[in-house]
């Protein structure tokens, strides 16, 4: 239910972002919602939750940290 709001927000958001990139580029440079902005979520050949796409996150921040520290 919440990932389904969160989805839904988001692409609201990325409607109307488009819709004010392409009134302000020539007309062969305009793009599709999806060609402007994709999502992590939509890729075909890897399709993620939110909770995945946070916890991968996650990981990278502590890697991150880990090497900080260690190197």
């Amino acid at each position: 239910m919440e990932n389904e709001r969160y989805i839904a927000h988001a692409e609201l958001i990325r409607s109307a972002t488009a819709i004010l990139w392409n009134i302000q580029v020539k007309i062969e440079d305009r793009k599709s919602a999806e060609e402007l902005w994709p999502f992590l979520w939509e890729k075909q050949e890897e399709r993620l939750t939110i909770e995945e796409i946070a916890e991968q996150k996650k990981q990278r921040e502590l890697q991150k940290k880990w090497m900080d520290k260690n190197m």
